[in-house]
């Protein structure tokens, strides 16, 4: 057997700082590759399947227009897994921008063990933002260019309007 004396004759204690705090990070590294292969396990494709289903839903296309991001906030949702035969419940918050307003919605869903169907039970508009001036829908942009009135500046300033 390897005495710690013989074992501390050998190592330098720098090296012995180094090989600690290399394990430690390994540690750290394999902990994190765990939690998020488990987060994805728990979550799957359900927020893909929720921003499609804000995307079509009239409720919220009344109140932030037509859609121009829906963000899933990860850190303020959660996801719990009932009784394996039960299924899976979920509130998930998502950043919404639109062309009439942009804020925040929570969601409550439940999925079905076995066929794996997705309800949305609720939807929450928790934060609601109106633009100033709501976004027109895209489309070709009108170019002017004006004088620029300045000695010495540019010919022309050119602004852009939408048509």
């Amino acid at each position: 057997m390897i005495s710690f004396k013989w074992l501390h004759k050998k190592i330098s204690p720098r090296a012995s700082i180094v090989a600690i705090c290399v394990a430690v990070a390994v540690t750290i590294v394999c902990l994190e590759v765990c939690l998020v292969m488990y987060s994805s396990k728990i979550n799957g494709n359900t927020p893909e399947i929720c921003q499609l289903y804000l995307e079509q839903n009239d409720l919220v296309h009344d109140h932030f227009g037509k859609l121009q991001e829906e963000r899933f906030l990860k850190d303020e949702s959660v996801t719990l897994v009932q009784d394996p035969n039960a299924g899976t419940v979920g509130l998930y918050t998502f950043r919404i921008s639109g062309t009439k307003a942009k804020g925040t919605l929570k969601m409550i869903w439940a999925r079905e063990v076995g066929n794996g169907a997705l309800t949305v039970n609720a939807i929450n508009i928790i934060d609601e933002l109106p633009l100033s001036h709501p976004l027109s829908e895209p489309g070709p942009k009108e170019i002017a260019p004006q004088p620029s009135g300045l000695p010495g500046g540019p010919l022309a300033i050119v602004q852009c309007s939408t048509g």
